[in-house]
């Protein structure tokens, strides 16, 4: 099974119909600036260099999406 936390509760329901139990799972946001002030410092370069890095991490959570 494949959790995201962009639809923690479809995980949720999924883990219940899996293992037959109820589970919490905190999830807090910690961002300290707002989603304006974060876009704001990152510009189509960081991004760019961002997403390079992260490429294989990328590939296999697009993967596990289609998989869903």
């Amino acid at each position: 099974m494949i959790g995201f936390v962009d639809d923690m509760e479809g995980f949720k329901i999924q883990l219940n119909k899996l293992l037959g139990i109820r589970i919490n799972i905190p999830h807090e946001n910690k961002a300290v600036i707002s989603k304006q002030q974060k876009n704001d410092l990152i510009t189509p370069e960081l991004r760019e260099r961002i997403e390079i890095l992260c490429s294989n991490d990328i590939e296999l959570y697009n993967f596990a999406k289609e998989l869903k």
